[in-house]
């Protein structure tokens, strides 16, 4: 009888905390409905930096490309304020992806919020959130660089791209197109950014003259697989180098053979 009471007293309590777990993350994620895959809370960061996530609806919405604003405030001043643009599709009930880059000028390191902030277009109140984060010094020159990757809703072209903040550099096309080789970062891949470039493919040169961006890469960037995948191959190289004014035609060659390469 003893034993038969204990049961029945451990499933209440086992059936109680897993409501109450359930209630406090339905809750949660009602009340959010924003996800900030980078920077993480108190994360240190230099100028510039990225602001990806996504929004899931709750309140935060897409309108005309953008999500809203992310602000950097410092002893209650706002450093800077920049759209959080929309990545991909962003008339849908669905996730909403999207990327911001912030930079700031301070000295040493300070505390202050990442604050995002979604106006509601009825007229409503906007909605907001704070993330707490560390800035730190500008660390020598930078520049930021668009990289092709394939979105959720792409089929065999790339139509949207990501930031890459880079060394400042001369050879600026060249360091877009190894960004590209890297592949989509962990949060990136979270917001449903894929690569059809193969693994471990190298770039053995590159020339722009005239308009022309001549780019020769090593065996591993042949596919295997339909005229989808090689069109989207494509198609990321030369997005990614046609970011550039100096960039009007792009022709690609693998161990300097233009013809035959990436045949489906």
């Amino acid at each position: 009888m003893n034993k038969a009471i204990i049961i029945v007293v451990v499933l209440v309590v086992v059936l109680t905390a897993t409501l109450f777990l359930f209630a406090r993350t339905e809750q949660t994620k009602i009340r959010e409905g924003l996800v900030i895959l980078s920077p993480l809370g108190n994360e240190e960061v230099s100028s510039p930096f990225i602001a990806r996530g996504y929004v899931n609806g709750n309140g935060w919405i897409g309108f005309e490309g953008q999500v809203g604003t992310a602000s950097l405030v410092l002893d209650g001043q706002v450093l800077t304020q920049t759209p959080l643009v929309a990545k991909g599709e962003w008339m849908t009930a669905g996730p909403i992806n999207f990327e911001a880059v912030l930079d700031f000028q301070i000295a040493g390191t300070k505390d202050a919020v990442l604050l995002f902030r979604n106006e509601d277009p009825s007229g409503g109140f906007p909605k907001e959130f704070s993330l707490p984060i560390k800035l730190k010094g500008i660390q020598g020159e930078t520049s930021v660089v668009s990289v092709y990757f394939l979105n959720e809703q792409d089929d065999c072209q790339p139509s949207s791209f990501v930031s890459r903040i880079i060394p400042k550099t001369q050879a600026v096309a060249r360091s877009a197109l190894e960004e590209l080789l890297k592949g989509p970062t962990l949060s990136e891949k979270r917001m449903g950014f894929s690569t059809s470039i193969n693994e471990l493919v190298e770039i053995q040169d590159l020339t722009i003259e005239n308009g022309t961006a001549k780019v020769d890469f090593s065996d591993e960037l042949e596919v295997a697989g339909g005229s989808c995948r090689v069109s989207a191959v494509r198609g990321q190289i030369v997005k990614t180098l046609e970011q550039f004014p100096s960039v009007s035609q792009v022709i690609i060659s693998i161990n300097g053979e233009t013809e035959t390469i990436l045949q489906p």
